[in-house]
This record gives structure tokens, C-alpha cells and sequence, in this order.
């Protein structure tokens, strides 16, 4: 397999990840509107592209290929 196949974690770690900076940020900062707005929606795109290129690596595999994941 290739380069996106390693990174699946990333579809779950990087929502954690802004949920958690997000969340510590609102608390030292109220005033963080815009940097929570950024951080947000950035970890869920970023987990999109990950799975996007998953989703496109598994399907450029020929259909009896064993996929493993590690």
C-alpha cells in the first residue's frame, strides 16, 4: 500500500486534536474567536483530505489485492 493507507489514524486524530486545542483556547482566551474559527473547520478538512486519499489509494487497487493495514 502507500502513503495514505499508513495515515488512516489521522481521520480520527486530527478532529481530537482541534477538538482539544479548541477547547484549551477557549479557555485561556475568550477572545480567540478567530483562531478557534480557523482551527475548527481546518482539522475536519484536513481529516477529509486524509480520508479522500485513502478512499482514492484503496481504489486504485486491484480488487482481490489484500489490503493491511499496520
Amino acid at each position: 500500500m502507500g502513503t495514505f493507507t499508513s495515515l488512516v489514524w489521522l481521520t480520527v486524530a486530527l478532529p481530537l486534536a482541534g477538538f482539544l486545542a479548541n477547547g484549551a483556547l477557549s479557555l485561556r482566551r475568550a477572545d480567540a474567536k478567530g483562531l478557534v474559527s480557523l482551527i475548527g473547520p481546518g482539522t475536519l478538512l484536513a481529516s477529509f483530505a486524509v480520508s479522500l486519499g485513502v478512499f482514492f489509494e484503496l481504489a486504485a487497487t486491484h480488487p482481490e489485492a489484500p489490503i493491511v493495514v499496520p
